[in-house]
């Protein structure tokens, strides 16, 4: 009876105290409230449906089950890099494994599913929303912040990776915390507060562990941002100890296999970032023409990130150009009015860009801003130079550099307020609904066009492969065959399929598929006389259902 009383005069202070709270929140957290509600809804919307599982979320998904399932132990290593090496995926580099205990935890607590391992992208994408405000805020206005960060929760960029399970994801949430961090360093010095230090120790021990980029990245900037600070303070020593001690608790995993491994993934990184070919980790070969590729992806980049008006993949139009690489073939692709357009708003957009923030820096008088350009330029900078023998022609290599094209919209946001205050409101709306406009018709192009940029959707899969269990009847052994450019397909639904109890056999050309068995055909609605011949037979088409633009053919046998 005591214990209930209590317990409702505790949950009667907490209602009190969470009213009073409301009541007292500024209009501008109510601002941030509704964004951060939005970004939730845009992020968690369909998110089984919509999830993508293509082969790489295939692979850490299955090596998630056999950890849960006690088949083996917990990873020391995380997913390898494609690029790395030289030969098979054993001489791959691996990074930490810490995205793999991300998955397994979650899987542990919300259940062993496909969308349960991709809870914590969720949970990092949704978090990287508030964060994104602090961190702008710590430079911009509260006004010019909140508009920031509205476009930022409607990003068709960030959107885009927000339905997966993949270590690229929670980069951006990572990085906000590693940059808010280390500000704090920089601002307070031996002041610094533990909580900081504490959280700088997991923002650069987590991120080492979900891009070999930011392997290289993070610990340079953290290396010349802390050789400052002791120079200035040499009392600040006992809080990057702090650092250091939960980047090493962090990555005792990988510690333990390279120690039992002979260092083996490490001498596979050293080699790999020797090499300037594409047998390394990307890089195009010369160093001139990586310098070009670079500047040219950087710029392509920073446009896409903030606008979604370009594409996932760099084509290094301004570096064929500078090259004078330009092929025939191409020329009047490059060279129509609407390419010329975009190439020369992206070329401003980031000239302006990068020469207002060196020039912002230079005249900045007060302490905290200039130590926040500071590093922005650093970071940015490095960045640049990490990339330099590596440059690959995909945007999510930049994705650490998610902010940066928001500060420069941030600071001729702020320019224009000053040079034109009576006018200012009408053009910062209109840019805002400009920026926002065209980052939902990429979104609503997306939906509409669901495979579009080759994303494989859970819920469809799942659909389709219980269509087919369907009509195999009391069959579990389904053969199916796929038109050419769908065979990626294949392994997302062999892996549904499994779950379900179904084994799924591919079907080839020179296949002899047993009589009566149950038969099926992966193809699209623009798939023109689909391919029925397999060991020699022709088969009919019986029957034939449609998951948005994809087709299965049910075929009589």
């Amino acid at each position: 009876m005591l214990r209930n009383r209590f317990f409702q005069k505790k949950m009667k202070l907490a209602w009190i105290s969470f009213t009073h709270a409301l009541k007292t929140m500024p209009k501008y957290g109510w601002a941030l409230l509704a964004i951060i509600v939005l970004g939730i809804f845009l992020r968690a919307y369909h998110f089984h449906q919509w999830l993508n599982i293509g082969l790489d979320q295939v692979k850490d998904a299955q090596r998630v089950e056999t950890v849960l399932e006690g088949k083996e132990p917990w990873p020391q290593y995380g997913p390898e890099m494609s690029n790395s090496g030289t030969g098979g995926r054993s001489k791959r580099f691996r990074l930490g494994p810490m995205y793999y205990y991300f998955e397994i935890a979650s899987a542990g607590i919300f259940g062993n599913r496909p969308d349960s391992m991709a809870y914590p992208d969720l949970f990092f994408s949704i978090l990287s929303i508030p964060l994104f405000f602090v961190f702008m805020n710590r430079y911009f206005s509260r006004q010019i912040s909140l508009m920031l960060t509205g476009l930022y929760t409607i990003s068709f960029f960030s959107l885009f990776f927000s339905h997966a399970a993949w270590n690229p994801n929670s980069i951006p949430f990572f990085t906000l915390l590693y940059l808010l961090s280390l500000l704090e360093f920089l601002e307070r010095r031996n002041d610094t507060r533990w909580i900081w230090a504490i959280s700088l120790g997991i923002a650069l021990g987590v991120a080492v562990q979900l891009h070999a980029i930011l392997l290289v990245l993070f610990p340079a900037v953290a290396v010349l941002a802390f050789a400052y600070l002791l120079k200035k303070d040499p009392r600040v020593w006992k809080k990057i100890l702090a650092v250091f001690f939960c980047v090493i608790v962090l990555n005792l995993g990988q510690v333990r296999g390279e120690i039992s491994n002979d260092f083996k993934n490490t001498k596979i990184f050293l080699n790999s970032l020797s090499k300037s070919s594409r047998t390394g980790l990307g890089g195009q070969g010369t160093m001139p023409q990586n310098f070009a590729d670079d500047v040219s992806c950087n710029i392509e980049a920073n446009f896409y990130m903030l606008t979604a008006i370009g594409s996932d993949e760099c084509d290094f139009s301004f570096a064929r150009i500078v090259g004078a690489s330009v092929k025939d073939s191409d020329f009047k692709k490059l060279f129509t009015l609407p390419q010329i357009s975009r190439m020369l708003a992206m070329l401003v957009f980031s000239a302006f860009g990068y020469g207002l923030l060196v020039f912002r820096f230079r005249r900045e008088k007060n302490p905290r801003k200039k130590y926040f350009l500071g590093l922005v330029m650093l970071f940015s900078l490095l960045s640049f130079l990490v990339v330099l023998p590596i440059i690959d022609a995909a945007v999510r290599y930049l994705m650490h550099l998610t902010f940066l094209p928001y500060i420069f919209l941030g600071i001729l946001l702020e320019i224009l307020s000053r040079k034109w205050p009576k006018i200012y409101s009408y053009i910062a709306i209109l840019l805002f609904l400009s920026i926002a406009a065209t980052n939902a018709y990429a979104l609503n192009s997306l939906f509409k066009n669901p495979h579009i940029e080759g994303r494989i959707y859970l819920g469809e899969m799942e659909e389709m492969m219980g269509y087919m269990a369907g009509k195999s009847r009391s069959s579990r052994k389904v053969y199916l065959s796929t038109v050419t450019k769908f065979r990626r397909y294949f392994n997302s639904l062999d892996y549904i399929a499994n779950r379900q109890g179904v084994d799924l056999v591919r079907t080839k050309e020179n296949t002899n598929v047993p009589a009566g068995a149950p038969l099926f055909l992966l193809g699209s609605t623009t798939t023109r006389n689909p391919k029925t011949n397999f060991g020699g037979h022709h088969y009919k088409i019986k029957n034939q259902k449609k998951f948005n633009d994809l087709v299965i053919y049910e075929l009589e046998n």
